[in-house]
């Protein structure tokens, strides 16, 4: 429980914080893809959803936890679209849908490579691409 709460607290920190929505967004991910390469166990947790296709109290849960996290990101775009820091053009449920796989598919990657290279330098790469998607043009 100890090691849940610090994550909880980290990410709390991060949300409560006096930056932008972006910012939040680039802090999410890089302290999100250090935890997984140091704790490369937690990929199975992160992909858990087929083994539980055949149970549907813990498919449930399983895709109850995948709606907490599509939401939170939702919240956070439109805070960051409320702020101006992130564009408004474009629907806040397929940005998350984006986000979120370009997640999960980053982290499949690593995984299927046997976890060889960084994590974190793989997440880098997605944060500038989804940062060039989020972020609000300057010239409007």
């Amino acid at each position: 429980m100890f090691h849940r709460e610090k994550i909880i607290q980290k990410l709390s920190d991060i949300h409560s914080s006096d930056k932008t929505a972006l910012e939040k967004f680039r802090l999410i991910l890089k302290f999100k893809f250090a935890h997984i390469e140091k704790n490369p166990a937690l990929v199975m947790v992160i992909f858990s959803e087929t083994s539980f296709q055949y149970c549907s109290v813990l498919s449930g849960v399983v895709n109850k936890i995948l709606e907490q996290r599509a939401k939170k990101i939702t919240t956070l775009i439109k805070s960051g679209q409320q702020e101006g820091s992130i564009r408004n053009d474009l629907d806040v449920e397929q940005l998350a849908i984006i986000v979120l796989g370009g997640i999960r598919s980053t982290i499949l990657t690593w995984k299927l490579s046997g976890f060889k290279g960084g994590l974190k330098d793989d997440g880098k790469k997605l944060w500038k691409t989804l940062e060039i998607l989020l972020k609000k043009p300057t010239n409007e």
